[in-house]
């Protein structure tokens, strides 16, 4: 069910990137599974693209289902994003443009390291697209508990932070509080659950799938 608290969600997103990784569980179950999901999610949503014939499913069109993205997909995501004031006027000014991309790992698993996830497993997935190609062109820091607080203060205005639950992991609000502080015009976007009060939480997206990842890369893409 959907009743779940922060750390309950961590631990299920954690053990399915762990079986990932270990390859316990291959790729292609989960994106299996995630498409049955959204399947039933259009079935169920109207507002969601219904054009597509049941030929479109992965199994029948000889793509790889994990390779799959759907633009209706992309786009009833992308409308599910919680994106504040801060945030519009963040991409108003910078969407499309150039900016410093702090990415904040906070899955503390061995077997899970440093695996692809949101926007970054897109642009591992589709490198060409416009939007990835426009995303990894920007100077990037990966940061972790285990760095030096120092590292993130590489990134130079505008900066865009990335991260999964921030709220939840002290390393992640003392990077992000030292950006604002030291930093001018820092947008945060976290794609775990944020805490209701979205204080670590500019833009919301409430997941960090592939398919999720592309709905921000896409937001990212174009001006407010």
């Amino acid at each position: 069910g959907t009743d779940n608290t922060d750390e309950q969600l961590a631990t299920i997103e954690n053990a399915i990137a762990a079986a990932i990784t270990s390859r316990r569980l291959a790729p292609a179950r989960v994106a299996a599974a995630a498409t049955r999901v959204l399947t039933l999610a259009r079935s169920l949503t109207p507002t969601i693209d219904s054009s597509k014939s049941d030929s479109d499913t992965p199994s029948e069109n000889g793509l790889p289902e994990e390779a799959v993205v759907w633009e209706g997909d992309v786009a009833a995501v992308g409308r599910a994003f919680d994106v504040s004031a801060y945030a519009k006027e963040w991409l108003g000014e910078h969407g499309g443009g150039r900016y410093s991309v702090v990415r904040i790992d906070t899955v503390a698993n061995i077997a899970v390291g440093t695996a692809p996830w949101g926007p970054f497993a897109e642009v591992e997935a589709d490198p060409a697209s416009p939007w990835a190609a426009a995303f990894s062109a920007n100077p990037a820091v990966l940061f972790t508990e285990d760095d030096h607080p120092d590292l993130v203060l590489a990134a130079q205005s505008p900066v865009l932070v990335i991260g999964r639950d921030n709220h939840r992991h002290a390393f992640a609000r003392a990077a992000i509080d030292r950006l604002r502080a030291e930093r001018e015009r820092v947008l945060v976007v976290d794609m775990g659950w944020p805490s209701d009060d979205r204080s670590y939480a500019d833009i919301a997206t409430f997941g960090a799938s592939r398919l999720v990842g592309r709905a921000l890369l896409e937001l990212l893409g174009r001006r407010s």
